[in-house]
């Protein structure tokens, strides 16, 4: 896949712009929150982090942050979250 299309003939946008970085991130933790408002806020933050696509060097780096969102990724792991986990604590 590169800037000119995907599998899927979706342009990629490659432009900075926090507008379409935050929908970006928030979208995620809605989704989670949708299937699992038990869920305490640390741990959503985690599984979106988990479900990560890692990029670069392994585990989290200034280039690529902890990778790239992957929202079923996420979804999996939301899913299969054990209710006893749902403070964080």
């Amino acid at each position: 896949m590169d800037d000119k299309g995907s599998k899927t003939g979706f342009k990629l946008l490659r432009k900075p712009n926090t507008t379409l970085a935050a929908s970006m991130a928030t979208s995620p933790v809605a989704l989670t929150r949708s299937l699992r408002p038990d869920l305490d806020v640390k741990i959503v933050v985690e599984l979106i982090k988990r479900g990560a696509d890692d990029l670069g060097a392994p585990g989290w780096d200034k280039g690529t942050g902890h990778g790239r969102l992957n929202y079923l990724a996420t979804l999996e792991l939301v899913k299969a979250w054990p209710q006893e986990h749902i403070t964080g604590q």
